[in-house]
């Protein structure tokens, strides 16, 4: 399943569109990869507008997917430092 995700910096919150109409939020990066990975979308597959705010979060993903704490965490971190 394919998603599009974007950050809404009037309210401080990551949401994704899933193809199937789904629409998912979180003001936690982390925490929306993880719905998303519950929901069935793959690190590769979570799409943004800004193609390196997609890397990062893909970086994101693919740790949490992996249960990798620490590197969500930096991951996370450096999302948030190219968003601000």
């Amino acid at each position: 399943m394919k998603a599009t995700v974007d950050f809404l910096n009037d309210k401080k919150v990551f949401t994704a569109l899933l193809s199937n109409g789904v629409s998912l939020s979180h003001d936690d990066p982390i925490a929306l990869a993880q719905l998303l990975l519950d929901a069935g979308v793959t690190p590769g597959a979570a799409k943004w507008h800004i193609w390196t705010l997609e890397n990062k979060f893909e970086d994101i993903m693919s740790a949490v997917l992996q249960k990798d704490t620490l590197m969500a965490r930096m991951a996370c971190h450096e999302l948030l430092v190219r968003i601000s």
